[in-house]
């Protein structure tokens, strides 16, 4: 309800089967109130471009709030045109994403001042890795499971950030938790 931009890997995005932000009608007030759009834009960020702009994330979209793709200036030029079709593609690297870049984008292109990462493991060790992270918020949910689950934040690298835990609440045996991040 608060968020400028969703952000997320292009894995979680297929995997989720995206669509465009769909606020209720009192987060819609909430958010004009503020001056803010009506709903967030989604970006998706990719190096690869391996995402189908038949999806639905881009055939449900409006024109005036067409998704933003992240990507590399090596990104394989077809894919790039068949998307620039259907949203609006930004360089945010060379070879790989950097991140910095990518949020120096979003504020640009999209006006972001905040921006809600649902990515998968992989993009969120990424955004720890270069200090972005400034709040987490866990859902830990009342069931059990098994299998090969990865952490919420899995790379190269095992970085440290010290949080700080602002708000638990329980409702229905989930427990919502707010870090924010100690600097």
């Amino acid at each position: 309800a608060v968020a400028d931009v969703v952000m997320a890997g292009a894995a979680t995005v297929l995997v989720e089967d995206y669509g465009p932000a769909r606020p209720s009608p009192a987060a819609r007030r909430l958010r004009r109130e503020h001056g803010q759009a009506e709903a967030p834009r989604i970006a998706v960020v990719s190096s690869s471009l391996r995402i189908d702009p038949e999806s639905r994330l881009f055939r449900e979209s409006t024109p005036d709030a067409r998704p933003l793709v992240l990507t590399t200036a090596s990104a394989d030029r077809t894919r790039r045109a068949a998307l620039d079709a259907v949203a609006q593609v930004l360089d945010v690297g060379d070879e790989w994403v950097d991140w910095h870049r990518a949020l120096a984008a979003l504020r640009d292109a999209a006006g972001a001042g905040i921006v809600l990462c649902e990515g998968g493991p992989s993009t969120n060790a990424q955004l720890i890795d270069a200090d972005l992270v400034d709040e987490m918020c866990l859902t830990v949910a009342p069931s059990l499971s098994g299998g090969p689950a990865h952490r919420i934040a899995q790379g190269a690298e095992a970085t440290l950030r010290p949080m700080r835990l602002t708000r638990a609440l329980a409702d229905d045996g989930y427990l919502f938790l707010r870090y924010v991040r100690q600097r």
